[in-house]
């Protein structure tokens, strides 16, 4: 026997899908309107040379090493093209998160009857 879909399985399953298409949608902007590295990557390898390298450890230790090479790649999901891989990966997260609320919801007894919380 196949019960129909209640109306909040309607709204989620919609709700997944605008999120991926306007999400993706996003991230293709970004990634084809990202502009080419420029000088930053210059100052990146003064800020990663032994010299400094060795003065963040005799003043932090290994630890402070780790910790500002972990900084600065989460700085970097951050920026240009990226950026754009890093919004695609959360949207389709989150899709995918309301795509399984919908799969998982059951469905209203009462087909009748109108949910309280969609307008």
């Amino acid at each position: 026997m196949k019960e129909e879909m209640s109306a909040r399985q309607k709204y989620l399953y919609a709700s997944a899908a605008v999120v991926l298409i306007v999400g993706l949608g996003s991230s293709a902007v970004i990634y084809f309107t990202a502009s080419s590295p420029n000088g930053a990557e210059l100052l990146e390898g003064i800020e990663n040379s032994k010299r400094y390298i060795h003065n963040l450890e005799v003043y932090g230790g290994k630890m402070n090493v780790l910790m500002d090479q972990f900084t600065r790649w989460f700085e970097s999901l951050w920026q240009g093209k990226a950026l754009a891989g890093s919004v695609a990966l959360i949207t389709v997260i989150l899709s995918l998160c309301l795509f399984l609320v919908a799969y998982n919801h059951p469905p209203d007894s009462d087909s009748g009857k109108k949910s309280d919380w969609l307008p």
